[in-house]
């Protein structure tokens, strides 16, 4: 695709190809963000500044972090109600279809 043909030339009325593709890809892109589906990342990627551990829990990352954290505090024994919820959080944190929320 030339860089002056694109989405943005489709909006002002061009009907070439590239223009048409760009249309079609940014509508495809929004119709799955509007319902909380996986994007195709197109552009570049962003820096992720916070580097996580590989995730060797089956519950996830999330929860792998919460359950770290929870291990470390006296606090977690004398109130479990709190520990729980704190779990679940981070279990609902951690699922992808949750992930819009």
């Amino acid at each position: 695709m030339t860089p002056e043909h694109g989405r943005t030339r489709y909006t002002r009325g061009c009907r070439c190809d590239d223009c048409k593709a760009a249309e079609r890809d940014y509508q495809r892109d929004r119709y799955r963000r509007q319902r909380g589906l996986p994007v195709d990342p197109s552009g570049p990627s962003k820096l992720n500044v916070v580097q996580l551990q590989p995730d060797s829990s089956p519950d996830g990352f999330v929860v792998a972090a919460v359950r770290a954290e929870l291990d470390a505090a006296s606090a977690a024994i004398e109130r479990p109600g709190l520990t729980a919820v704190a779990l679940a959080l981070a279990a609902i944190l951690a699922d992808p279809q949750h992930m819009t929320t």
